[in-house]
């Protein structure tokens, strides 16, 4: 196979009738989706920054790390709930930001025609569809680099065959419609014509939004439809700037404009990482997975949430489609790593610069400190926190793995700027709210006296503990990176000598062995025989969770170098042992991939296969979009769901196939460390 070539078209079944198993594509900015059956072609449309912005949760004076220690310690659910959840005295959470459904275009044929077959060509970025009946049509559809529009042609029928359906999001009775009624939104205003249709929706706190469909005749016997997603501060201004768009699309025409897109995809095929293997569903899989990467986010556009420019039209996105930085962020981007395509970053990184002012306030509100940032783990895209989950609030984790995440992108790029004016920042401010956590106990070691492990024990009052594992191994991570990072900007930091001290004095994880738990320190690799890691001080991970927080050092962090020190290693088999014994009964999607990279990073190909296959079996649509819970029973304690789409399985499938054959473990590129049998 020659990998420089653009990757085959992907076949794609129809009938499709679920929308996120549909033709998927997208610019970073629009996302579309193809489905249908019968005689009907479903065009549903959003854009990654189309939201609804409501205050989300402000937290007040008194949510600070001081009264977050005291909380906890007197079990004080009421207090605790209400300063750093945002609850009211009924227990009501604060409204929340959310990510909305934008509606979608149908394209009705005459009946006797119906939806046989499809395909998608991710060399040129483009969705072909066939109808079968007494004639045959073929349909194509582009969304272009620039701007938020799909153009679609159909060859076989005359525009008179054709018939537009606007459908707004909540157009019909269910929670949607309920969804914005409550939240103060007047009906959409369709706009039917013959040959321009589409609708405006005010929104209360945001722009209005104009979608227009301009459906129009071509000479050799083609009929065009351009759909156009524009902004506007009134609505009669969004529907002009539809207008205008869909016009200027008409007059370019789409023979140019998908031409353009396929000569863009031709470069990014070039450029990225290529893996060629001899399993055709891992070929389509890893081929459809750089795509969507490609198409979730771009320069100059919205950074990528949990569903990228994809958001189904008839309910409400899941988790508000925002931005959950535990894994999910993470996972989105970690294929944009070794896939050479580190354009997919420059959203996220542009949008993290916007935040800092923000990030700085939050730590100086919660450890009373005027050069530290934090951030809580869900968030929308002006970094306004979701509210409702405490344990999620108060995960400064979120703002060092972030910090962690620049700098392996530095590490790959070797990007000044982002070193300079993100990774660096956001490490050392990271870092300096950890210190203001951290104890100092009597024999003169450090603790982290409070902390979450990510998603352990819900929002449940005893969802904490000492020394959580997940946070020691990101502190670690931060005291060994600063340094490099400030030798590289050439900069003379007081933080740099205490980073050797942290690493010294703070243990690596916590460690439980039996009935007894203790830490264990990297300067002491003799310590822990017979142990294993803990969650947190005292918390073994016996039962199944969805979140491997505890094992975050093997990967992404790489803080355990287990080739050089054997004791260590023994404590992590141990631990990978429990895990695999607690089951997989509570995980979800985004579990399957992780724990395929653990594998991979310890060299077990044949496992990390294992988990990659359960993943394609059970959490992939038939045409394989990516969903968080399994559409299949008997594997996972959730589930079956066949419509909850989130993009970080996928991606994190991707990154797994890329470990698999190729990465750097504490300072050593290995080739195929984890090719299964």
């Amino acid at each position: 196979m020659d990998v420089f070539r653009s990757p085959a078209p992907i076949k794609w079944r129809f009938p499709v009738d679920m929308v996120h198993d549909g033709l998927p594509l997208g610019n970073g900015l629009l996302g579309a989706l193809l489905w249908g059956r019968d005689h009907t072609l479903r065009l549903t449309l959003n854009r990654a920054d189309y939201w609804h912005h409501e205050v989300g949760f402000q937290p007040g004076d008194e949510a600070t790390y001081a009264n977050l220690k005291v909380f906890l310690a007197a079990g004080d659910e009421t207090n605790l709930y209400r300063v750093f959840e945002g609850r009211d005295s009924s227990g009501e959470a604060p409204p929340r930001p959310t990510r909305l459904p934008l509606g979608r275009v149908e394209l009705v044929f005459p009946e006797p025609l119906r939806l046989d077959s499809g395909s998608l060509d991710v060399g040129a970025g483009s969705a072909g569809i066939l109808m079968d009946g007494p004639s045959r049509v073929s349909i194509e559809a582009v969304v272009p680099r620039e701007g938020a529009l799909l153009a679609v042609r159909m060859q076989g029928c005359h525009s008179r065959l054709v018939r537009p359906v606007v459908i707004p999001a909540g157009n019909a009775p269910g929670p949607v419609r309920d969804y914005l009624q409550q939240h103060g939104f007047a009906s959409a205003d369709e706009r039917v014509g013959t040959r321009l249709s589409g609708w405006t929706q005010r929104r209360p706190y945001d722009r209005a939004v104009g979608v227009a469909c301009l459906l129009t005749d071509v000479a050799d016997g083609y009929v065009c439809a351009f759909i156009a997603v524009e902004y506007g501060a009134s609505s009669n201004m969004a529907w002009q700037r539809a207008v205008a768009a869909v016009e200027a699309a008409q007059m370019q025409g789409y023979d140019a404009l998908a031409n353009d897109e396929a000569a863009w995809w031709r470069s990014f095929w070039s450029r990225c990482a290529r893996l060629a293997v001899d399993a055709p569903e891992y070929q389509k899989l890893y081929d459809l997975g750089m795509y969507r990467l490609a198409c979730a986010a771009a320069p100059g556009g919205p950074a990528m949430g949990l569903q990228g420019p994809w958001i189904e039209d008839d309910r409400l996105a899941p988790w508000q489609g925002d931005y959950h930085f535990n894994i999910n962020v993470q996972m989105c981007h970690w294929p944009g790593l070794a896939g050479n395509w580190p354009e997919v970053f420059e959203p996220l990184w542009t949008m993290v610069r916007g935040w800092l002012p923000r990030l700085r306030e939050n730590a100086r509100q919660l450890v009373g400190i005027d050069d530290g940032l934090t951030m809580p783990h869900a968030v929308d895209d002006r970094g306004v926190a979701m509210g409702g989950f405490w344990a999620g609030q108060v995960d400064h984790g979120c703002t060092a793995w972030l910090a962690q995440l620049a700098w392996r992108y530095y590490r790959f790029t070797l990007d000044k700027k982002v070193l300079r004016e993100v990774a660096y920042p956001l490490m050392r401010g990271a870092l300096r709210v950890y210190e203001e956590m951290l104890e100092e106990t009597p024999d003169g070691k450090l603790a982290l006296p409070v902390g979450v492990s990510a998603e352990w024990g819900g929002r449940g009052i005893d969802a904490w503990g000492r020394n959580p594992s997940y946070q020691l191994a990101l502190i670690h991570a931060l005291a060994r990176s600063i340094p490099r990072a400030a030798s590289i900007l050439g900069l003379q930091d007081d933080i740099v000598p205490r980073c050797e001290s942290i690493t010294e004095r703070l243990p690596l994880f916590a460690l439980v062995d039996g009935e007894s738990s203790a830490g264990y320190w990297a300067s002491d690799p003799a310590g822990g025989a017979g142990g294993q890691i803990a969650i947190w001080e005292g918390l073994a991970p016996v039962r199944s969770h969805r979140h491997f927080s505890h094992l975050i050092g093997i990967y992404p962090l790489d803080v355990f170098d287990l080739r050089r020190n054997r004791e260590l290693r023994g404590i992590v088999m141990r631990s990978l042992d429990q895990w695999t014994r607690a089951g997989k009964g509570e995980w979800c999607g985004w579990s399957f991939p992780w724990a395929a990279l653990l594998l991979a990073r310890l060299g077990m190909g044949n496992g990390a296969i294992v988990s990659l296959e359960a993943f394609r079996r059970a959490f992939l649509t038939p045409n394989g979009g990516p969903l968080i819970f399994p559409r299949v029973e008997g594997l996972t304690g959730m589930g079956p769901d066949t419509v909850t789409m989130q993009l970080d399985g996928g991606m994190g499938f991707t990154a797994a196939l890329q470990e698999m054959m190729l990465h750097t473990a504490s300072g050593v590129l290995y080739v195929f460390p984890a090719v299964p049998d």
